[in-house]
């Protein structure tokens, strides 16, 4: 470990050695179109009553939607969904989503549902919270859809997209692996 310091660099590379879910905030914008914001600052809250956080830069565009339309769609990704995530990261850029990455038949004013998302949550924003250069947006849950298949989700660890590897060969592998590089 190195010494003690307080710097968003700092802090940026401790966070990122936090593994997380990889989500897409859906939302519509100004011509009712979908759209779509990539974030990992996304948790449970409450189950009852059903509530979920998401943490959004309150100058970013994506806030601003939401902000006004009050609703807004979390869509947790399952890794063949990479290019999903990393179009809807691109800083500045469009980030319309292609009618083709959709779900059919959610209900009228509903924000995007992505297909093959593992999950999907509707919500209606019930509170927000400013937090430094963040909104913590809570959002109430009004419906939820889940992926059948259950397949595996997408990753982010230390700036790069992750798959879990669910093979027990590949789990002892790495076990022996630490041990060696600590001497044993």
């Amino acid at each position: 470990m190195q010494r003690f310091t307080s710097t968003p660099d700092a802090m940026k590379r401790a966070l990122g050695s936090l593994p997380t879910g990889v989500t897409v905030i859906s939302f519509a914008d100004d011509e009712d179109r979908p759209v779509g914001m990539t974030a990992n600052a996304v948790c449970s809250v409450s189950l009852t009553p059903p509530l979920v956080l998401a943490c959004l830069n309150r100058s970013s565009r994506a806030w601003a939607m939401i902000e006004r339309r009050g609703r807004f769609g979390i869509n947790i990704l399952g890794e063949g969904q990479r290019a999903i995530a990393e179009h809807c990261a691109r800083p500045g850029q469009d980030k319309r989503l292609d009618p083709r990455w959709l779900e059919r038949g959610l209900e009228p004013g509903a924000p995007a549902a992505l297909a093959g998302a593992l999950g999907y949550l509707d919500c209606a924003v019930d509170a927000a919270h400013p937090a430094g250069t963040h909104a913590i947006v809570v959002g109430r849950v009004r419906g939820i859809l889940v992926e059948g298949g259950g397949g595996a989700p997408l990753a982010y660890f230390r700036g790069a997209y992750r798959q879990l590897d669910p093979s027990p060969e590949s789990r002892a592998e790495a076990a022996w692996d630490l041990l060696a590089r600590h001497g044993y």
